[in-house]
């Protein structure tokens, strides 16, 4: 049998010794009403913790001794749940006995079965709890993992094309003072050459700038759009198109910088595989602040199918982000038809 945790099993119990205290509550208001003496709160407490404890700890050592001989149950969470409610009921009627032998059988039977309802209340909580706060660290994780896959994309980004750049400038550079004597024609080829590579490496930090830290405040909305269909034309030699309609200032700064990373995560996830041409950026938006985002290509298109058998970061990003704006995002994709990415906020 697995070793039995003491300390866990103590800790539990304690927690469930401070529910007991309600759950006495609550008998007591029922079979004798408002405690009216220092000593009644004392038996109430003291009858609460003993009972949450006992029923606590019970409850547990039973799931674990079932558990033992039949391994297949550690996977019902909502049997192991639901056996509390016997395991409880007779746990309560024994101890309550014990206490109060002169109330007749089908009352402590009754309030033996209230308890045990109860407990099994509690630990349909439990598993909602326990089940909440494995999403919400499922979702941290997700978003740890998105985080260290930008990194590594901007680092090979900055290897590939950046560092390249800076190591041909410096050999330019090298052989500048020979060809400037010995060659005049190569030098001034060299010269212009020189000048291109500044140039496409000034673009592409230009990019890695903005994916970093969107200038989305200080240029305003729309022409931040603009700047990053600009730099993408230059770096990847797309043809995209813009058509923004409706007034700006009626989103908020938050949800500005969402729609801008989610455009940024479109472009991002065409350029590394659509395989497009041409790509329209499309987006309206309403008085009440709710619009739409369209982003639309003419690339090989994916099998939704198939895509969502797999970890796509990416698109988990992009739904994230917009459903903390309360909207949704639909996909349309067909193979070698391109793909349609609809924001709706």
């Amino acid at each position: 049998m697995k070793r039995l945790d003491v300390h866990a099993l103590v800790s539990d119990g304690v927690k469930g010794a401070l529910i007991g205290i309600g759950i006495s509550a609550v008998f007591m208001l029922i079979s004798i009403g408002f405690p009216t003496s220092v000593l009644n709160w004392i038996f109430l407490i003291g009858f609460g913790l003993g009972i949450g404890f006992l029923l606590t700890v019970g409850n547990e050592l039973v799931g674990i001794v079932i558990q033992y001989f039949f391994p297949v149950l550690k996977k019902w969470r909502l049997f192991n749940c639901f056996l509390t409610f016997p395991v409880s009921t007779v746990l309560f009627y024994l101890i309550f006995s014990l206490f109060y032998c002169w109330i007749p059988f089908r009352e402590r039977l009754t309030y033996s079965m209230g308890a045990g309802i109860a407990s099994t209340m509690v630990g349909l909580f439990f598993i909602y709890a326990q089940e909440k706060e494995e999403r919400i660290r499922l979702e941290q994780e997700n978003r740890r993992l998105a985080v260290l896959e930008e990194r590594h994309r901007i680092a090979r980004e900055l290897h590939d094309s950046v560092s390249q750049n800076l190591f041909g400038i410096s050999l330019h550079l090298n052989t500048f003072e020979y060809l400037r004597k010995q060659n005049p024609e190569a030098f001034r080829k060299s010269v212009r050459q020189l000048r291109e590579m500044v140039t496409e490496t000034q673009v592409e930090m230009g990019l890695l700038v903005y994916e970093l830290r969107p200038v989305v405040m200080e240029k305003g909305f729309y022409e931040a759009l603009e700047s990053l269909s600009g730099l993408y034309r230059a770096r990847y030699r797309l043809s995209i198109t813009t058509c923004f309609k409706g007034n700006e200032e009626n989103l908020k700064g938050g949800v500005q910088t969402a729609l801008y990373r989610v455009t940024q995560e479109a472009l991002n996830n065409i350029v590394k595989h659509a395989k497009a041409r041409f790509v329209q950026v499309e987006m309206e938006i309403g008085p009440q602040g709710n619009g739409i985002l369209l982003i639309r290509d003419d690339g090989q298109g994916f099998d939704k199918e198939e895509s969502s058998r797999k970890i796509c970061y990416g698109l988990r990003g992009m739904k994230e982000r917009v459903s903390e704006l309360n909207g949704e995002v639909k996909i349309n994709s067909v193979k070698g038809k391109g793909t349609t990415v609809t924001v709706f906020f």
